[in-house]
């Protein structure tokens, strides 16, 4: 858009668009700073990776972020495996994402595999809206009894460890490679 805006709608548009410029160059100075904190030189000199190894000290948010990925991924290979590629909650799309049954807020069940299928984007968006029904679905599956522990589960409060956080990684990774 060049000028000034003629319309409520354009110059709303061009607001978004100028919020979103800000929120950008945020985000690429803290990734700068983030990249410049970890090249920094160490005990043993210069370091020669721009980016830190999964052995070395990372912030909380990036192993969680890590562990994330690599559960997502494992969950939805799986589900490849059981169902031949398609969503394991419809059957008709392919799938896309890991859908959690109980909501990934709760870290004692965020990376429980029993937690967690492989659904397409339109299921994993529905249940948002359909709570009830992808309840009694999941109970359908996997009976009352298990559901009701795993929603205590959920409930407890849990604290994991950066170590634990790594254990995790490296599991799925190991289980990754065993059904490659």
């Amino acid at each position: 858009m060049i000028g000034k805006p003629k319309t409520l709608r354009e110059f709303m548009q061009a607001q978004q668009a100028a919020a979103e410029r800000k929120q950008k160059r945020k985000f690429k100075k803290r990734e700068f700073e983030a990249i410049a904190k970890a090249s920094k030189t160490n005990r043993n000199g210069p370091r020669t990776n721009v980016l830190p190894k999964i052995g070395s000290v990372l912030p909380r948010k990036t192993l969680v972020a890590r562990l994330d990925a690599i559960f997502s991924l494992f969950v939805r290979k799986r589900g490849k495996e059981r169902t031949g590629g398609t969503c394991e909650l419809c059957g008709k799309r392919p799938i896309e994402v890991c859908f959690h049954w109980v909501s990934r807020g709760d870290f004692a069940t965020r990376w429980d595999p029993s937690n967690a299928v492989g659904s397409c984007k339109g299921c994993n968006f529905e249940e948002t809206f359909r709570k009830r029904k992808y309840r009694d679905m999941h109970i359908d599956l996997i009976g009352l009894d298990a559901r009701e522990a795993l929603e205590a589960k959920a409930r407890t409060i849990t604290h994991f460890t950066d170590a634990d956080l790594r254990e995790r990684i490296e599991f799925f990774k190991a289980e990754l490679g065993k059904s490659i």
